[in-house]
């Protein structure tokens, strides 16, 4: 990966993450936690333009070849992100509401 793509998937990642925060919290604040949430989802980002499409199922004949779950690894490096910083992250549109009873 040369380094200009590197920066500026770093950037990319960081600013997502940014406008995802809750009110009030600073990413700056988070540090390493942060800076490495913001590393795994660059690094999802690498994997969505570079990994070739996954198959899910091919058959031919006789032959069958299934291939991964269904998941990218850029889907679960993109998890592993937000998971790390899920504590801070605004909700991302769930909602539990009472049902009148």
């Amino acid at each position: 990966m040369d380094g200009v793509l590197l920066s500026a998937l770093c950037a990319a990642a960081a600013s997502e993450l940014e406008r995802k925060l809750k009110s009030g919290v600073d990413a700056a604040a988070l540090g390493e936690t942060f800076t490495v949430a913001a590393g795994v989802l660059a690094l999802s980002m690498y994997c969505a333009v570079s990994e070739p499409s996954e198959i899910r199922a091919f058959a031919a004949g006789d032959l069958s070849v299934t291939y991964g779950d269904g998941t990218s690894g850029a889907e679960r490096l993109r998890a592993a992100a937000e998971t790390l910083l899920a504590a801070y992250l605004e909700d991302q549109g769930f909602a539990f509401r009472g049902v009148p009873g």
